[in-house]
C-alpha cells in the first residue's frame, strides 16, 4: 500500500467520522426533541387527568343532588297521593252520608203517609 493510498483512505475515514459526527448531532437534537415532547405530552395528559376528575366530581355531584331531588319529589308525591285517597274516602262517606239521609227521610216520609191513612 502507498502513501497515496493511505492518505486516501484516511481521508475517506475523515469524511465519514465527520458524516457521523453529523448525523450524531441531529440524533442527539431530535433526542432532545422526543424528550422535551415527552414531558410536555406528559404534563398535557397529567392536566388532563385533574380536568376529567375534576369535571367527573362536578357531575358526579350534580347527579347526587339532582337524585336529592328526584327523592323529595317522588316524597312530595306519595304524599299527595295519600292526601287524594283520604279526600277519597271523605268524598265517598259524605255521599253515603247523604244518600243514606235520603233514604232515611223517604222512609220517614212514607211512615207519616201510612199513619195518616
Amino acid at each position: 500500500m502507498g502513501c497515496a493510498e493511505s492518505k486516501r483512505k484516511t481521508s475517506l475515514l475523515e469524511e465519514e467520522i465527520d458524516l457521523i459526527r453529523g448525523k450524531l448531532a441531529r440524533v442527539s437534537q431530535e433526542k432532545v426533541k422526543l424528550e422535551r415532547d415527552a414531558r410536555a405530552a406528559t404534563s398535557l395528559t397529567r392536566s388532563w387527568d385533574n380536568r376529567v376528575s375534576s369535571n367527573s366530581d362536578f357531575y358526579k355531584q350534580k347527579a347526587d343532588d339532582l337524585n336529592e331531588r328526584l327523592q323529595s319529589q317522588q316524597q312530595v308525591i306519595t304524599e299527595q297521593r295519600l292526601q287524594i285517597e283520604k279526600m277519597k274516602q271523605q268524598y265517598e262517606r259524605s255521599i253515603s252520608q247523604n244518600q243514606l239521609a235520603k233514604i232515611r227521610a223517604m222512609e220517614s216520609s212514607f211512615c207519616k203517609k201510612r199513619k195518616s191513612y
